[in-house]
């Protein structure tokens, strides 16, 4: 089972735009999915504490580190192409 953590970026986007692409990785995670929600400042530091496989980010100066501590960091577009 994936284990994944999901910034505040994707959960708000899901909740304004039920049929847009963060909405379909909220429910993809939801249904399938171990999910660790960040109210964390630091998301990295959640996701490394979590072990999480990957970490969906609308931030993109996050998403340009591309990986850390061996955790992929996507788009939710990009995660739903790995799917």
């Amino acid at each position: 089972m994936l284990k994944i953590t999901v910034d505040s970026n994707v959960i708000i986007s899901s909740l304004l735009k039920k049929d847009s692409v963060p909405a379909r990785v909220i429910s993809y995670i939801l249904n399938e999915c171990q999910l660790y929600i960040s109210q964390f400042i630091n998301v990295l530091a959640c996701a490394v504490a979590a072990r999480v496989d990957y970490l969906i980010s609308g931030d993109n100066h996050l998403r340009k580190l591309g990986s850390y501590e061996g955790i992929k960091i996507l788009s939710p577009s990009e995660f739903l192409e790995i799917l």
